[in-house]
């Protein structure tokens, strides 16, 4: 962080509430724009490959492809090429308030925020649509009829906004297969458009629109469109096409679903579920052709008794049992135990969530990791400590592994750490985004802007501290700049339970790295302390510790206050570390963490 200097003092203090920004727009056609002074394309996605060209900050490119970190770019003419995505900005049109998406795979979690360690509240399947709320970094805000929630973007496709579905599955229940290899993907109806990918023999694709001699699809979030000539469409069956406005019962909500990854029936014993579809039959088997023995209604609650391919069993007024379409089924959250206790789990598993998950000695990130686990994966627990399972692996060694990467096959399906969150609930917390405006803060050793930073991680806590029940309050929202008493006059304004000032770091040796919290008062020492033992937990970043810091922002704050560094910039690793969503993800899950310890530590 550049020194900061005391800035002229305005005779009225700025008290008008900030609101929150505007959401980070996203569109079916994204464009970048370089923000450093020169920045290599190489041939693919890492660092390894060649470099073919580079391009200068200001530049405007059209997005063609992302993977991990890294995103393609066309460059001109048909050439096309790789830039990291730690030094671009994304330039999206903003959500509009019809803003949908489709679901790319079956039971995506919904999540109580944006964060791999916020609850469970539900699942969406695949191909069904969900209205678009909000967006920062990689989480999506969406609602379906029986719920709101954040999702992983990474499982979304964005629909056009000029062509809203009114329904959660497609308005079109039309599918198509491609009937060669390597079918050309282009940007228009043309065979002089450009071509933005390949689709190969067998592929599924879902037909939003018939155009003469081309078939408009949604390929990797974007609208395209293939020659109708090498796809097979397939038409939908008559008891599909039953409008819901027939009276009589059919299978309104019951159209065609390919649908192949099903929890085991171990997975949703026990499980409660809310009907979505306004009328939904009951089978006396899983399929089209049982036999309708009942229906139910668009609210009713039902018992999970067993799942077979996209067909779910259930139990219903009392002791009624039947078949009905589990793609119009939304699984209720589960409640979580009380994780102070420490149960025995001797007849259960648990089921890794992500390829590459640690399993460590211990029930700790401290802890070293004794094994990688794929996605999938299942083994057995021991007993539960705190929000970690011990596990049984093939060696004599102790196994832990984290309660918030992993499923059960019980009702307890994930671990949050609700001995802590449940502190943040009620708390008026005020972020302060360093820096704004024509103060740029410090500069990075590729050029970033530390202000540009900074206005990222304050969205990304913002989220999760609301999603948590906090009332938070943001000095600024967008690039503005403000003076430090203005921002310590907030703090004053709404009698903030904690203020907390985010930075990133400079020194003039570049090899100076880590994260350091600082407070003023020593009463906010703990405070402070909290807040960087979980930093330094969840980013692994060179741990500088807390210190005493003399910073306007801390020292005329009369409540309780802490100024953080998330990193250096003027290190040229950390400066492109920091950048990262996965970092963004860390570093906002340290504060959120560090916060609500500090809340418990001081509650009744």
């Amino acid at each position: 962080m550049s020194k900061k200097g005391i800035t002229i003092l305005f005779t009225c203090f700025l008290i008008i509430p900030i609101l929150f920004p505007a959401l980070p727009a996203y569109s079916n056609e994204e464009e970048v724009t370089v923000n450093v002074d020169h920045l290599n394309v190489r041939k693919g996605p890492g660092l390894t490959y060649d470099i073919i060209g580079s391009v200068k900050r200001g530049d405007h490119f059209k997005v063609t492809d992302r993977e991990n970190d890294w995103i393609k770019i066309s460059i001109g003419g048909s050439e096309d090429g790789w830039v990291a995505s730690w030094y671009v900005n994304e330039q999206k049109p903003e959500i509009s308030e019809t803003a949908q998406a489709i679901v790319t795979v079956d039971r995506l979690r919904i999540r109580k925020g944006p964060g791999l360690h916020f609850g469970i509240l539900g699942f969406v399947n695949q191909d069904q649509y969900v209205n678009v709320l909000d967006s920062v970094e990689d989480w999506i805000h969406i609602s379906t009829k029986s719920t709101n929630g954040w999702v992983s973007k990474e499982y979304l496709q964005f629909v056009d906004s000029t062509n809203p579905v009114t329904d959660n599955k497609a308005s079109s229940s039309k599918k198509g297969t491609v009937t060669v290899n390597r079918l050309n993907v282009r940007d228009q109806p043309s065979l002089s458009s450009s071509v933005i990918g390949k689709l190969n023999e067998g592929e599924e694709i879902h037909i939003q629109q018939v155009e003469s001699d081309w078939v408009k699809i949604q390929y990797k979030g974007t609208k395209a469109w293939v020659s109708a000539q090498y796809v097979s469409i397939k038409e939908p069956s008559e008891e599909e096409k039953t409008s819901e406005s027939n009276k009589t019962k059919t299978d309104t909500d019951e159209e065609s679903n390919e649908e192949t990854a099903s929890p085991t029936e171990d997975t949703i014993s026990d499980l409660q579920a809310i009907v979505t579809a306004s009328s939904l039959n009951v089978r006396d088997d899983g399929s089209l052709s049982g036999r309708i023995v009942d229906s139910i209604s668009k609210g009713d609650q039902v018992t999970i008794l067993e799942e077979k391919s996209k067909w779910i069993k259930i139990k219903y007024d009392g002791n009624k049992t039947g078949w009905v379409a589990g793609w119009y089924l939304e699984k209720l959250a589960v409640s979580v135990p009380d994780s102070k206790s420490e149960e025995k789990e001797t007849d259960k598993e648990i089921i890794i969530l992500y390829n590459g998950t640690n399993i460590r000695l211990g029930p700790d990130t401290t802890y070293p990791v004794v094994q990688r686990a794929k996605q999938g994966e299942t083994f057995k627990i021991l007993q539960k400590t705190g929000d970690w399972y011990e596990i049984e692996i093939s060696s004599s060694k102790p196994a832990y592994v984290a309660g918030w990467v992993v499923t059960t096959n019980s009702t307890d399906s994930s671990i949050e750490r609700a001995n802590e969150s449940q502190y943040l609930a009620g708390k008026t917390i005020v972020i302060d985004a360093g820096h704004g405006g024509a103060d740029r803060g410090t500069s990075g050793a590729t050029g970033t802007n530390e202000k540009e930073i900074t206005i990222r991680t304050s969205q990304l806590l913002a989220q999760k501290l609301k999603s948590a029940g906090a009332n938070v309050i943001m000095t600024r929202s967008d690039d503005r700049y403000l003076s430090l008493r203005s921002r310590v006059s907030l703090s004053h304004y709404y009698d903030a339970d904690v203020f907390i000032s985010l930075h990133y770091d400079s020194f003039e040796d570049p090899s100076v790295h880590g994260i350091t919290s600082y407070y003023y008062n020593s009463d906010n020492k703990a405070l402070a302390e909290m807040i960087q033992s979980e930093l330094a937990s969840k980013t692994k970043l060179n741990n500088r510790g807390a210190r005493y810091g003399n910073y306007f922002v801390l020292r005329e704050n009369n409540r309780p206050s802490v100024l953080v560094e998330l990193g250096y910039l003027s290190n040229p690793i950390e400066e492109a570390t920091v950048q990262t969503s996965p970092y963004q993800e860390q570093v906002t899950t340290g504060i959120y963490y560090g916060l609500a310890k500090y809340f418990k530590s001081i509650s009744p």
